[in-house]
């Protein structure tokens, strides 16, 4: 095992319960703020927005916490809860960023301070780290390509990654509302929205394999053959969700999307064998060789 890899674990759970703490630091905060937000709704129908991704958050962080308690219980590093965590705080950072700068730049309503600056280096170290060991644990996945995906499990994806897609472009959404001159910074916002469906499922598709609602399921995207799909595959399969109706092509063809059939992919499950590698040792997965199979 080289160093890179001997010290990646500790450092991204270091960095998960940093952030953890904070939040539960926060937490009394948040929860105030929903309550005069959500006291306001008969005034502001838009508060209705911003109390359910606050509720999101802290579910999202609630489960973070569960992932770091499982870990340290039964030494699983790669427990869904952890990952689905993971994978969504990169997803939503990574694709708020022109969010935060146009705050910063053009509408000069944030001013980064020290907790910016820590933070911001601590989702770029996490980043790093997170797509060297997830996505080695992920080429390394086998699935059952003989079984094909149920409806069921292709709605969960849908549902999951709705809403998750959903508190990304709220802030969008939000600061466009609040613009009324700036015809330029306006476009530049509508583009921001329009590629955010697009940029997240190829940012954890591509990396990951899975989006956070796969990460629920125990899914992966990958060739028919159950090989891990190319680049240009995964970039094919985000562009066809924006086919009309496309998310609900699975309803009429049993297990498969137009995004699968178009793109030359599909989704399995994985084989109960390789999710007990994964989980029965935090080492096992980023091992160059492959002794513990």
């Amino acid at each position: 095992m080289t160093p890179f890899k001997k010290s990646a674990i500790p450092i991204i759970l270091t960095i998960v319960i940093i952030v953890q703490l904070f939040f539960l630091y926060s937490l009394p905060n948040q929860l105030e703020k929903i309550s005069i937000f959500y006291k306001q709704i008969h005034w502001f129908p838009e508060n209705r927005g911003i109390v359910f991704r606050k509720l999101i958050y802290i579910a999202t962080n609630l489960i973070g916490i569960l992932g770091i308690i499982q870990y340290f219980r039964f030494k699983n590093f790669f427990n869904k809860y952890l990952k689905l965590f993971i994978l969504f705080y990169l997803a939503k950072w990574s694709l708020s960023i022109p969010h935060t700068f146009i705050h910063i730049t053009f509408l000069r309503t944030t001013s980064p301070d020290w907790l910016f600056y820590f933070f911001t280096i601590l989702k770029i170290v996490l980043l790093i780290y997170s797509i060297k060991i997830y996505r080695q644990a992920a080429i390394r996945t086998k699935v059952l390509s003989s079984i094909r995906l149920t409806r069921a499990k292709r709605f969960v994806h849908h549902f999951v990654d709705s809403i998750l897609i959903y508190i990304i472009l709220f802030s969008y959404v939000r600061t466009v509302n609040t613009l009324s001159s700036d015809l330029l910074l306006i476009i530049l916002l509508y583009v921001c929205i329009f590629s955010i469906p697009f940029l997240y499922y190829t940012f954890c598709e591509a990396l990951f394999r899975q989006t956070p609602g796969k990460v629920v399921t125990n899914t992966y995207v990958s060739n028919p053959d159950g090989s891990p799909t190319s680049l240009k595959k995964i970039l094919i399969r985000s562009l066809c969700r924006y086919i009309p109706f496309e998310a609900l092509s699975y309803v009429v063809q049993t297990g498969e999307r137009w995004h699968d059939k178009f793109s030359g992919t599909d989704v399995f499950s994985a084989s109960t064998s390789q999710d007990e590698t994964n989980s029965s040792s935090s080492d096992s997965p980023i091992e160059e060789n492959q002794t513990e199979k």
